[in-house]
């Protein structure tokens, strides 16, 4: 089983569809309730877990569903679990070989708030939040910290690649970092295209972009010097 995190908007829905066009099973996202507004959080974990294994007949506290799912799925071949929460609350910490999807957090925020494409997905979330728009502060700060965990996700992500616990994949350099990592996994790195301009930006205000550099430059300019 190979265990992958995303926190959102850095390219996880690539690998999942490559993962299956490879013949892989994919636990999806069984962490993502929260990010949901039609489903309660353990509902949609015993949903997308139900196929993989027996759901527990007493419901198990969040705080331990990341470990009870991986140690269900551990020794299952051509498995993998793409979480979208856990990483960016901790949960994956005491995991050895977990890969941490990071993208620029521009143009995550702007993947994630539907600037592109699955622009219905985006302001779904916006909604959620109590956010009018894409460029509301109340939305960027949720993006960032309580809603997406980008920031949060981007650290863990880094503390376990300098630990070597874990393996950070950079969307800008997605190709490469694949390709170099010491696991068994398929070469999803072959489709990828990596197609981060300036233009796709151009959705977000000044105020907006500023922001977020302003909130990740710390984390983000540690991730690009690996």
């Amino acid at each position: 089983m190979i265990t992958i995190s995303s926190t959102g908007g850095s390219g996880s829905s690539f690998v999942y569809r490559e993962f299956k066009n490879h013949g892989w099973n994919v636990c999806l996202r069984p962490d993502a309730g929260s990010q949901k507004d039609y489903i309660e959080n353990y509902a949609l974990w015993k949903e997308r877990t139900k196929s993989f294994f027996k759901p527990p007949e007493k419901e198990i506290p969040w705080t331990e569903l990341a470990q009870h799912t991986i140690n269900k799925l551990r020794h299952a071949e051509k498995t993998m679990l793409l979480c979208m929460c856990w990483g960016g609350e901790g949960h994956l910490q005491e995991e050895k070989d977990v890969i941490y999807l990071v993208r620029d957090p521009l143009f995550a925020f702007n993947s994630y708030s539907g600037c592109g494409w699955r622009s219905e997905g985006g302001q779904n979330r916006i909604k959620m939040v109590g956010a009018k728009d894409h460029n509301d502060p109340v939305w960027i700060k949720s993006f960032l910290f309580n809603f997406s965990d980008w920031v949060a996700g981007a650290i863990f992500a880094y503390n376990a690649h300098i630990n070597g616990n874990g393996h950070i994949v950079r969307y800008h350099k997605f190709k490469s970092d694949w390709k170099n990592l010491p696991l068994k996994v398929p070469p999803v790195h072959e489709n990828f295209e990596c197609k981060d301009t300036p233009e796709k930006l151009k959705k977000l205000s000044s105020e907006t972009q500023g922001l977020i550099i302003k909130e990740t430059q710390k984390i983000w300019q540690k991730i690009l010097n690996l």
